[in-house]
């Protein structure tokens, strides 16, 4: 994870939107649980906030002894799970009679990260790099070397223990870009393109038929039926929602499922494309046609791609633009009538502030905003020596030294 210039966390409830008091920590990060946000400091540091206050979590010894940077962090409802630069694997949190965590987790102490014994026990014995985690409400998965994968806890009505290995047919050694979880569904994306779903899907949010209950039948995903001339290159299950965004090749989004609690998108700018063999709807997002939501920029989303980024939860979806400077809300945490798209009141950003981060619990969510990211000296050290070598090499010139201040 990168450092962060001048980074803030706000956290917005019923009661309003409000920056949390730690403005001379160094974070990184932030992940929601149910009610409260976990705030991760460059230095290791988490803080337990809610919107009145926060309080620093206690370090396990041999947390506090590995001195490498966090490099993974994602959670549940009531679990988190962090991984350092080390591989060493640790939680937050409680197993809420699901295991998310394994039976084997011990709780010394409810405000404690602490060592994921099992897991830590596997990475070593394979000699093995932790390269994905992805959490569901009570499930955890974890990836190691970009090809195996782990998980423990109850995803919809699938329920394992301890970590146990799990292996998709066909696809025993081929990468993982991405393992994306919702509210009780996952996806796993290959680098091939291949996409592989599991869990519930009563909202065709998995995009599979969900008849089958074996953790390890994932089915793939295929969109052909619908999108024939589109090509879907990623997927992004939201956190803690009954939504998955996929993205094509043109960069168009679509989602499947449904936000807060109607069956429907029900905003006003969604075009609806198919209803697949399970009775699900298809949408598409049109950007460039917000009317009467007269803030957003009318632009060709195609050459714009990185200009948006949306996040969602169970009963919201965001759309930022940095370029603009704004965050936009609709459903239960934007305070609307669910309808259609609203500012959120109170986020003022500055012209150099962006938005790093949306993370939302059950009907709060939790927004990191930073100037950018700090180039680390290594970073810059690489990018000098490659210039200095282009520059030199014809000369032969050697370089015996670089020093950035």
């Amino acid at each position: 994870m990168k450092e962060l210039k001048n980074p803030k966390v706000y956290i917005r409830d019923g009661s309003g939107l409000r920056q949390q008091a730690l403005e001379k920590e160094n974070i990184i990060d932030i992940t929601y649980l149910s009610d409260n946000c976990l705030v991760i400091t460059k230095e290791g540091n988490v803080f337990l906030c809610s919107i009145e206050n926060s309080k620093q979590l206690k370090l396990y010894l041999l947390y506090q002894e590995d001195q490498t940077p966090i490099k993974l962090i994602d959670s549940g409802f009531h679990h988190c799970i962090l991984v350092k630069e080390s591989n060493n694997v640790y939680a937050y949190g409680t197993n809420n009679n699901s295991n998310e965590l394994g039976s084997r987790f011990i709780i010394t102490n409810d405000n404690e990260i602490q060592p994921l014994e099992r897991m830590n026990k596997i990475v070593k014995e394979n000699n093995s790099k932790v390269t994905h985690v992805s959490c569901s409400i009570n499930s955890s998965f974890i990836v190691l070397n970009n090809t195996d994968i782990y998980f423990s806890g109850s995803l919809h009505y699938l329920k394992k223990d301890n970590f146990a290995r799990i292996e998709i047919e066909n696809k025993e050694n081929c990468k993982i870009k991405r393992i994306t979880c919702g509210f009780n569904h996952v996806l796993v994306i290959y680098e091939d393109g291949d996409i592989y779903g599991q869990g519930g899907n009563d909202y065709g949010q998995s995009v599979i038929n969900n008849s089958n209950r074996d953790i390890n039948s994932f089915e793939k995903v295929d969109l052909n039926e619908y999108f024939k001339k589109k090509k879907i290159v990623d997927a992004i299950a939201f956190r803690k929602s009954h939504m998955t965004l996929f993205i094509s090749s043109e960069n168009d989004f679509y989602i499947y499922g449904y936000i807060g609690f109607n069956e429907t998108l029900t905003f006003s700018n969604h075009t609806k494309i198919a209803t697949n063999s399970h009775n699900c709807d298809i949408y598409k997002l049109e950007f460039q046609n917000l009317q009467p939501y007269d803030e957003f920029y009318k632009l060709d989303y195609n050459r714009n791609f990185k200009e948006w980024e949306m996040y969602g939860a169970y009963t919201s979806l965001f759309i930022v633009n940095n370029r603009k400077g704004k965050v936009w809300a609709v459903g239960r945490t934007s305070v609307t009538d669910n309808n259609g798209f609203t500012l959120i009141d109170g986020l003022e950003l500055n012209e150099k502030e962006k938005v790093i981060k949306i993370s939302s619990g059950t009907n709060d969510f939790g927004i990191l905003v930073a100037e950018g990211y700090f180039k680390s000296e290594e970073e810059m050290k690489k990018k000098l020596l490659i210039y200095c070598n282009a520059c030199f090499e014809k000369e032969n010139l050697f370089l015996f030294d670089i020093s950035i201040n």
